[in-house]
């Protein structure tokens, strides 16, 4: 639904209207073990389900608010058997407005000589030597031009043109022919109701064919007539020894008998099996093919691309179209006016079904929506009111602003998102419940409805308890504090739930916290500096300190924690991957469980622990230093392996149950 300055989803919804979609996807019919390919299904079929949800809302409805159906395409015819077949049996459909979207309630339109190139392409190239058929084109065929809904809906159909047993068409009789569907259901869309429209709705059309009647055009420009020539194809080596010419025009003037396809397949001379299928279009004498009337244009490139796959017949047949458009749903027939000349000049209102209309005055793709028929349904739907009209961008109101000092002048620097987003700051950038005061040269762009307080017991009710390693927590809640936003001197905070309260701190993600959780850089200095926190529930709250992922904490001073509910809390710390602790100044715990708790030591893998001053460990489950003593015992020594203990000062133990105990002590080897 949008369109050059918009969304008209989002108009209407933003006035109050809810917006309910009715889409037809492909769906398994359990009674019939049938696959039903919902958008192109029998058009009476799908009706009913819109029935059944246009009673499915109004049983859900509060007050007295009518429906606006909107039937785009078929969709409109649709809509229109729906609510006929409901006036019929009356039923309430409570729908005071139905808006006709270029829709085909007298036919539609694919041009015979692309259906006959392409069934031909897909199924006739059939030979004593080998079938040369363009496998690739067969979904177009047969989940398109053969499907109920076109059946139902062509102008011309090829099913009736072709030869029995054979995908030739009879030239004898070239006259436009439906398939047997078509009169059956406009003869039933036009009887199911008391009248061939809804009688309790006002009926409008939009249309995107043009009025008066205009041409569309060639890709050099030209204007495009009936009888033209569209397609002039040589495809070289499609088989080995063998070329492919195809030709395809328009259908031709009044009263004139054309070809509208040619296909011959040059095969190598010894075989003596070349083919050629022609394909001749005859006009009425009360009209000219309907290929290039004015009306709702389709873009073949987009029919080729969506059904057929990537195939060099089907990549030549597109490269070298001299149009991409053909007339898909006429202005006759989107406006179903009463005449049998596709080229017509609609002057005549009480012609047409409809009590008012938005017509272009230019050809224009199918179902396209513009400034100028936005503005006609919008009129319509909102009944001459205009609580739909949207400003441009320069006339909207602001949405990020200074603090000002009373004077109109910017105060220190401060930006905040205004309050008119909601879930914002109080006016001019005030503290409320949620925020505490904007830092000088700060940048808030916070969203939060909630108090810190709330905030904290809401997402995940995080506490300083429950950590597989960390024991120095309190009990508390994990992300209390003053206030959110971007509360330190030149700091910037964004998204949800943040704050930033250090100097030229950086706050992101969802509920996190850089810099002091109490308190907050007022100036320059170098005690509170730096953090930077990104994720969900994470916390860089010591100097220079950096926590990214899920609930981590970086409070050391230049440390850093990333993953999922890690810790460095000594000075220089590094804590990555999952329920790590990087205790000591400048240890590293790295993996799953890891606890690095002497001063310079390193714990790699999962669950290993390096107690010692500068202990190092590596695998899983070994011990470094002598855990028996207090942190930092035992110094320098190494475990590497599996269930391996150095408790000895510089002592090694490697492999798997080795103990080290002594000091400079090493064990290898198993157990």
């Amino acid at each position: 639904m949008d369109f050059d300055g918009g969304n008209l989803g989002d108009i209407v919804r933003n006035s109050g209207y809810d917006v309910v979609v009715l889409n037809f996807p492909t769906y398994y019919r359990e009674e019939d073990q049938q696959w039903i390919y919902g958008g192109a299904d029998y058009i009476e079929r799908n009706s009913m389900l819109l029935v059944e949800l246009i009673k499915f809302i109004n049983n859900l409805k509060v007050g007295n608010e009518e429906n606006i159906v909107i039937g785009p395409s078929m969709g409109g015819l649709v809509a229109r058997y729906a609510l006929n077949y409901m006036e019929a049996n009356n039923i309430d459909h409570e729908t005071r407005l139905y808006i006709s979207f270029d829709t085909p309630h007298a036919g539609a339109n694919v041009p015979i000589g692309f259906q006959h190139m392409f069934n031909y392409l897909a199924y006739g190239l059939s030979t004593w030597v080998g079938d040369f058929s363009v496998e690739s084109l067969r979904p177009l065929v047969d989940g398109v031009l053969k499907s109920p809904a076109a059946r139902q809906m062509l102008w011309d159909h090829f099913e009736s043109h072709v030869q029995s047993g054979s995908a030739e068409f009879n030239n004898n009789d070239a006259l436009p022919q439906p398939h047997p569907f078509f009169n059956i259901f406009y003869d039933a869309i036009d009887t199911v109701g008391p009248s061939e429209y809804p009688e309790n709705t006002r009926n409008i059309a939009i249309i995107n064919g043009s009025s008066p009647p205009e041409r569309f055009f060639f890709n050099n420009g030209n204007p495009v007539n009936p009888g033209d020539q569209v397609l002039d194809a040589f495809l070289p080596n499609v088989s080995t020894m063998t070329d492919a010419y195809l030709d395809a025009w328009y259908t031709p003037n009044i009263n004139e008998t054309k070809d509208v396809s040619n296909v011959y397949i040059d095969a190598p001379w010894f075989c003596f099996c070349d083919i050629t299928s022609t394909a001749v279009a005859q006009s009425h004498g009360h009209t000219a093919g309907v290929d290039s009337a004015p009306g709702g244009l389709f873009d073949i490139n987009e029919l080729t691309a969506t059904y057929a796959s990537s195939d060099p017949v089907v990549d030549v047949f597109v490269n070298q179209l001299l149009t991409n458009y053909f007339t898909f749903i006429p202005s006759i027939s989107a406006m179903d006016y009463f005449t049998n000349n596709w080229y017509e000049n609609m002057d005549i209102p009480d012609r047409t079904p409809f009590d008012a209309w938005s017509m272009p005055t230019t050809n224009e793709p199918h179902v396209q929506l513009t400034p100028e028929n936005v503005e006609f349904a919008l009129n319509e739907i909102f009944q001459g009111n205009s609580p739909g009209v949207i400003l441009d961008d320069q006339d909207k109101k602001p949405a990020i602003v200074f603090v000002e000092d009373g004077d109109g002048n910017v105060f220190n620097g401060k930006i905040y998102a205004s309050s008119a987003r909601g879930a914002s700051r109080n006016g001019n950038g005030n503290s409320n419940g949620a925020f505490g005061n904007p830092g000088d040269w700060s940048v808030d762009l916070v969203v939060s409805e909630k108090s810190p307080q709330q905030a904290a017991q809401d997402f995940g009710g995080f506490t300083e308890s429950g950590h597989p390693l960390y024991d120095l927590g309190d009990g508390n809640l994990s992300m209390i504090h003053e206030g959110m936003g971007a509360i330190g001197w030149g700091s910037f905070a964004a998204n949800a739930y943040n704050r930033s309260s250090g100097l030229g701190s950086v706050s992101l993600g969802f509920n996190t916290i850089a810099g002091p959780q109490v308190g907050a850089a007022d100036g320059i200095n170098g005690g509170n500096v730096g953090q930077f926190s990104a994720g969900y529930g994470t916390r860089a709250i010591g100097n220079v300190a950096t926590a990214t992922g899920f609930r981590n904490t970086a409070s050391g001073t230049a440390s850093v924690s990333m993953g999922n509910y890690n810790y460095a809390t000594g000075d220089s710390t590094i804590a990555l991957g999952k329920e790590n602790w990087a205790e000591g100044a400048s240890t590293v715990a790295i993996g799953f469980q890891n606890w690095a708790a002497g001063g310079g030591s390193t714990a790699l893998g999962q669950e290993n622990v390096s107690w010692g001053t500068t202990n190092f460990t590596a695998g899983y489950q070994n011990i470094a230093g002598d855990t028996s003593a207090a942190i930092g015992t035992a110094g320098s020594a190494t475990a590497m392996g599996k269930y391996n203990t150095a408790s000895g000062r510089s002592s090694f133990a490697g492999n798997r149950g080795t103990k080290a105990l002594n000091q400079a002590s090493a064990s290898l080897g198993l157990g």
